[in-house]
């Protein structure tokens, strides 16, 4: 990252300007003349091309006041020379080190970009099912070391299919587009949206209990009922919410919630979100299938 702080520039020009100072003070056998590299290096690393060959052009007229003064460096055309292979040599180095930074900077957003495509859906922008099952690996091992629950809410929406028969697949991603924007507006900050396919997401809610997880299904729910009129927007969305519990492992709470989810389909409008452990205990009685 380019550091534009006005004091690493003036601290630059203090360096070469000190450097000069020095190399004008001293005995003309001991030479400064490759001690301004390293200001002129850490300019173009750090403050980019135009300040470090700036920085070189000043460490060239002080270099070359002081040889001119002194002729430290010979006569006529062998000072000329000298002076020249010296000015190029500042130059380059600014140019290289800038050069260098700016590879760098490139590698590392490259980088960042490749490990954002890998965990985020590219349709809706939010996570993908193998970043989920990373964070829920993590999130179950701190339940279950620490007693910390974590809860999921599955999402299924309702109409996608519908969308995209009367409007065309533009229509439907477009749907769903504007569903994941308010999934993120309805859920924490701390939460995780997650796309697991099709009109499938889920949440991922770390360090909550159901009771605090169901308010954010039930935003979740009313914020698509808001656009339900629109158009170009899905009916509904259905939901389940189950928590983790020391008797399951992690696709055991994505099993309840998805169980839930399809209780919640079943009911109807009028009941969207299910929740445990009402529902659930009559699922594993089996008095709801």
């Amino acid at each position: 990252m380019r550091a534009s702080a006005l004091p690493l520039r003036v601290a630059c020009l203090l360096v070469v300007a000190v450097i000069g100072w020095a190399d004008f003070n001293t005995n003309p056998d001991a030479r400064f003349g490759f001690v301004y590299l390293v200001p002129i290096v850490v300019a173009g690393w750090w403050a980019g091309r135009v300040f470090a060959l700036l920085c070189a052009t000043v460490a060239t007229v002080a270099l070359v006041l002081n040889d001119f003064t002194f002729h430290s460096n010979g006569f006529g055309l062998v000072l000329l020379w000298n002076e020249f292979t010296r000015a190029t040599t500042f130059l380059a180095a600014a140019l290289v080190s800038d050069s260098l930074s700016r590879s760098r900077d490139q590698l590392t957003s490259e980088r960042e970009y490749a490990f954002q495509l890998a965990i985020h859906d590219p349709l809706t922008g939010v996570y993908n099912r193998y970043f989920m099952r990373e964070q829920l690996e993590l999130l179950h091992r701190i339940a279950t070391s620490h007693r910390h629950p974590y809860s999921v809410i599955a999402l299924d929406l309702d109409g996608l299919k519908e969308l995209n028969d009367r409007a065309g697949h533009q229509a439907g991603d477009d749907a769903l587009v504007q569903f994941a924007e308010d999934l993120r507006a309805s859920i924490r900050p701390g939460d995780l949206p997650v796309r697991i396919g099709g009109d499938e997401f889920v949440v991922v809610l770390p360090d909550t209990e159901v009771t605090d997880a169901i308010p954010i299904a039930e935003r979740v729910v009313a914020a698509v009922r808001e656009r339900k009129d629109s158009h170009h927007s899905v009916t509904g969305v259905s939901a389940g919410v189950a928590t983790w519990r020391a008797d399951r492992d992690i696709d055991q709470v994505l099993a309840v919630a998805d169980r839930l989810l399809y209780v919640s389909k079943r009911h109807g409008a009028d009941k969207s979100v299910t929740s445990e452990p009402a529902e659930l205990l009559r699922l594993e009685l089996g008095t709801q299938r």
